[in-house]
């Protein structure tokens, strides 16, 4: 019996539904037809040190400190993360083309992963900043 008093009562305010449902459907069909989508290229580097230490030619020669030290690679991922989310590196990623949204994250569980993630008007082009994206982290 519930059901008939539900549907005498939407007969009875049919002139408020009707409407309200109309607008509800023009709306959504704003919505669809100006959103535009977003895509999305995202992976994960893993950081590795090498498994020998470089040795050093000659006094004047540099050595890589990460090399020689007793590190790890998840302090090292952390530091290549804050090295990379300074202005500098924005603008030398900017110039290799690729769009000012992106994000660079170390990973909460595994800390030697860093996470990279671009997005972009067209899969192709996220697609393409994401590659220059890494080859400007290297």
């Amino acid at each position: 019996m519930e059901i008939w008093s539900l549907l005498a009562t939407i007969g009875r305010r049919w002139k408020v539904l009707v409407p309200a449902l109309v607008l509800t459907v023009i709306a959504c069909a704003a919505i669809v037809l100006t959103a535009k989508p977003n895509y999305e290229a995202s992976g994960a580097l893993v950081v590795l040190l090498p498994s020998k230490p470089t040795t050093q030619g000659s006094d004047d020669e540099p050595v890589n400190p990460w090399f020689t030290a007793d590190a790890s690679a998840g302090q090292f991922a952390n530091l290549m993360v804050s090295a990379v989310t300074g202005p500098q590196f924005e603008q030398r990623v900017g110039e290799r083309g690729v769009p000012e949204t992106f994000v660079i994250m170390p990973d909460t569980v595994q800390p030697a992963v860093v996470h990279l993630k671009v997005t972009a008007p067209s899969a192709q082009v996220a697609l393409e900043a994401y590659a220059k994206l890494v080859e400007a982290f290297r």
